[in-house]
């Protein structure tokens, strides 16, 4: 039986170094990510590479400090402070974000499943948005249109 937590360590780790190869690696083929900003979830990881690989240009800086991770077979739970610092300002979903120069600190929460094969099945994040968009200074509504846009675009493929 795989370890959930060697499996979401090994996730973080990638995280922490920007690799999405390995991030990607780390997914099963038909992985469903579940975020607490949208309405549907994302279906089949090769999706992860379009959807963060700006964002991980953008990072100067990315370190996750890890508050808990508990496992029980093949489930994990975890709690983290994320700590990112930019190094440019973001495009995220067809919107500049002017993040050069600033860093955030952001509570985190995540539920992992781990497959028969060691590969992460399922991941349903939640995490401090109230202060994201106050330490980016963008509004609540402007990150429910980059949402909304995203959405959109996810039924239109």
């Amino acid at each position: 039986m795989p370890d959930a937590t060697s499996v979401v360590t090994s996730w973080l780790d990638a995280l922490e170094a920007r690799d999405i190869p390995r991030m990607t690696d780390l997914l099963a083929d038909d992985v469903t990510i579940e975020a607490e900003m949208m309405r549907t979830p994302i279906v089949g990881k090769k999706m992860l590479p379009a959807m963060i690989g700006d964002t991980m240009n953008a990072i100067e800086s990315l370190r996750i400090d890890r508050r808990k991770i508990i496992a029980s077979g093949r489930d994990a739970a975890l709690l983290a402070e994320v700590h990112v610092r930019f190094g440019k300002d973001l495009e995220v979903y067809g919107e500049k974000i002017r993040a050069a120069g600033k860093s955030l600190d952001i509570l985190s929460a995540a539920f992992v499943e781990v497959n028969a094969e060691g590969r992460i099945s399922r991941i349903t994040r939640v995490r401090d948005n109230l202060r994201l968009v106050q330490q980016l200074g963008i509004s609540p509504e402007r990150i429910a249109a980059m949402v909304e846009k995203l959405e959109r675009q996810r039924r239109a493929a």
